[in-house]
């Protein structure tokens, strides 16, 4: 069988994304990202993966997000930079998504 173990968190971000014309704003982003696994390898450690999220997170709270993740700041970006600390860690990351109260961004990996 494959499973997911799933964690979320929550940062405060300043964010300024020109290309989309929007300017100097603040946001509490909901990340959630869900590391996959096959059969009952490894028994996925779900606070482990939670607190990777937070360490990650920790270093981009309370500052501008696209000085703090590079690119424009945007979510996408976010994204990339939490799926790649956490692959550092050993973490097989399938899915993660951040969204802001109405929307969302999801990515399948």
């Amino acid at each position: 069988m494959a499973w997911k173990v799933c964690a979320e968190e929550v940062a405060s971000v300043a964010m300024k994304v020109k290309s989309m014309g929007y300017g100097l704003h603040g946001h509490d982003v909901r990340v959630s990202v869900c590391a996959c696994y096959e059969g009952r390898e490894g028994h996925a450690d779900l606070e482990r993966l939670r607190a990777l999220l937070r360490d990650s997170l920790r270093e981009v709270d309370h500052r501008a997000l696209w000085e703090a993740v590079g690119g424009e700041g945007t979510l996408e970006d976010l994204l990339e930079y939490v799926v790649k600390r956490l692959g550092a860690a050993g973490v097989r990351i399938c899915e993660a998504a951040a969204g802001v109260p109405g929307g969302w961004v999801e990515v399948e990996l």
